[in-house]
């Protein structure tokens, strides 16, 4: 037979935090078309009653060999095959005989079938090899690295990566340790995980980190802090939180701070008001922490900081205006920021035009998509000077077509070997609307200079994540 399978599964709901209400969501859906069969090759007797031209008690015996199977296209692109060869043996009684006709009563007893045969092989292929076990299942996969705090290009070896349910105390925990580029793979099935990193002779520290079906995390990169945990030895942070549709400063934010990292809710260490030029600083003891932006008019964001001996005055913060600002919102927005290295990282964003002619492409070389006067998509925010935001903004949606968004490295533009990108912390959060629905970091110790980051199914309104690298030294020809 023939099988077509679609599924998905999210989290969809709505947060209320500090007494104001926003939603929250996120969507991953799976596909398959596949193809069954199976095949018996036994022999059959049969026995009987007959009276008068007619079965009155009709039974059979069949024993045999059987071969079944099936094969699956899968939406990820794997092809699953799947087949088993036993021994089957089953007897059948008043089958089409007076008494299935009289009193409708039949009756198969499987002797041997494929879950008890005695003799029985069974295998499962992957794009041709054999595995032990399908890998299309309710699970994600995250990937990411540990680095010294006040070196990113430092990786640390052999830090203690703890992976749990942060819903469940008692789930079963997954212990890595990262390898000697600092780096570390782990699947998990779909849910939300609290990660805890340790390192002798560092700050230890948690993060919560959502995975959906199928889907490969890119985590932030784990900033490991040097020193002990529970002294008094404090460091300084600060920056400016800027406005990512116009790229100035923004004053008078709330700013909370809590320990761990993706930690939005819960105890407080402080909190304080930014000042009114956009800047802000604060003195913390040595260690990790999230800091929550908060302001009448924006989303809400949230940045990851490492607090070290050496301080850091350049943790800038980004916030978009919500539906209750004056300024325009769009249907898609998507942010990009970067530290310091390297200081020239652009946006690029492919999309159909709205006559279904072909595509646009907006970036700092035609920043603006117009068609009939109306402005469709547009550079807002363009920086050569590292850090960012680059913002790119989709004013006009059309109904259907892909989207596509991409980060070239404009400063390692002519290598072929480059991984500055790779190492540049740069994150991709992408708006839907007011609602922050994804967001990317890039992954690390990868080659390249140009990373595809996701596509948009702007007919379903669907993220789909593709986190490829490639190298690119002409602006002009990306996504091409």
């Amino acid at each position: 037979g023939v099988t077509l399978e679609f599924g998905g599964k999210g989290v969809f709901g709505v947060q209320v935090l500090n007494n104001r209400p926003r939603n929250i969501s996120a969507f991953n859906t799976y596909s398959s078309i596949g193809v069954s069969a199976e095949i018996k090759a036994g022999l059959k007797i049969s026995f009987g009653f007959q009276t008068f031209g007619a079965d009155v008690i009709n039974a059979s015996f069949e024993f045999g060999p059987c071969v079944s199977g099936y094969t699956k296209f899968r939406g990820n692109g794997i092809c699953c095959m799947d087949a088993a060869a036993y021994l089957y043996a089953e007897i059948n009684a008043f089958d089409e005989d007076l008494i299935d006709k009289w009193l409708h009563f039949s009756i198969t007893w499987e002797i041997f079938n494929e879950e008890n045969s005695p003799l029985k092989i069974r295998g499962h292929w992957e794009n041709l090899q054999r595995v032990s076990e399908c890998t299309f299942a309710e699970v994600g996969t995250i990937i990411g690295s540990v680095a010294n705090a006040d070196n990113h290009n430092t990786p640390i070896e052999n830090a203690n990566v703890v992976i749990s349910s942060s819903l469940d105390n008692n789930s079963d925990e997954i212990k890595v340790l990262s390898d000697e580029r600092g780096q570390y793979t782990v699947t998990v099935k779909d849910g939300t995980y609290l990660i805890r990193i340790s390192k002798e002779g560092y700050i230890p520290f948690d993060a919560v980190q959502t995975v959906l079906e199928g889907q490969i995390v890119y985590v932030q990169t784990f900033l490991m802090v040097e020193g002990e945990e529970g002294t008094d030895e404090e460091g300084t942070i600060g920056g400016n939180v800027i406005n990512a549709l116009t790229g100035g400063t923004v004053g008078s934010v709330n700013i909370s701070v809590r320990k761990g990292w993706n930690m939005t809710s819960g105890d407080k260490v402080t909190e304080f008001v930014s000042n009114e030029d956009g800047s802000y600083q604060v003195s913390l003891p040595l260690g990790n922490y999230t800091l929550l932006i908060e302001k009448d008019g924006f989303v809400t964001n949230h940045i990851n900081v490492a607090v070290t001996r050496n301080g850091n005055m350049q943790l800038h913060a980004t916030i978009t205006p919500n539906e209750s600002s004056e300024l325009p919102v769009g249907d898609l927005r998507v942010v990009l920021t970067w530290g310091a290295t390297p200081s020239d990282l652009d946006s690029h964003l492919i999309g159909p035009t709205s006559n279904g002619s072909g595509k646009f492409h907006v970036y700092y070389g035609s920043m603006e998509y117009s068609f009939d006067g109306t402005r469709m998509a547009f550079l807002d925010v363009d920086d050569i000077t590292s850090y960012g935001p680059e913002t790119t903004t989709v004013y006009n949606m059309a109904q259907s077509g892909t989207y596509s968004f991409y980060v070239h490295d404009y400063s390692n533009g002519s290598s072929t070997s480059s991984t500055q990108m790779s190492e540049s912390q740069a994150c991709v959060k992408v708006y839907v609307g007011d609602v922050l629905a994804a967001t990317y970091y890039v992954p690390t110790a990868t080659a390249g200079t140009l990373w595809h980051v996701f596509d948009f199914d702007a007919a379903t309104r669907t993220i789909y994540s593709v986190n490829t690298f490639t190298f690119e030294s002409d602006s002009s020809n990306v996504g091409k």
